[in-house]
């Protein structure tokens, strides 16, 4: 049985953000971002564990996983897994230089 999946506010946000810019240049682009994003975001509902643990980059979130956009690389998904839960805390362009500013450091 996959996993419920809970969209923090932050996650909507990013999404809603990304997909904004993208379709200032290419509005086609931004609907398959936004559709590959809910695609990973389901098979991590089904695998929770199936991303990388942040851990090996930050000691300080030893909970804390990330996956990669499927078709859209450059993009990251950074979750928290259990067996009956994913909570999606940040979508982010992974071009960027995203941790400081999503993890407060």
């Amino acid at each position: 049985m996959p996993a419920k999946i809970n969209m923090l506010p932050s996650a909507n946000s990013d999404v809603d953000y990304l997909v904004s810019q993208m379709s200032d240049y290419s509005p086609r682009a931004a609907q398959k971002f936004y559709n590959s994003v809910f695609q990973t975001i389901e098979w991590l509902s089904r695998v929770p564990f199936g991303g990388a643990i942040l851990d090996a980059i930050l000691e300080q979130f030893p909970s804390m996983r990330y996956a990669r956009v499927k078709r859209f690389k450059n993009y990251i998904v950074f979750y928290e897994a259990s067996e009956s839960e994913i909570v999606i805390h940040h979508v982010v362009d992974g071009r960027r230089d995203y941790i400081a500013d999503i993890f407060d450091l």
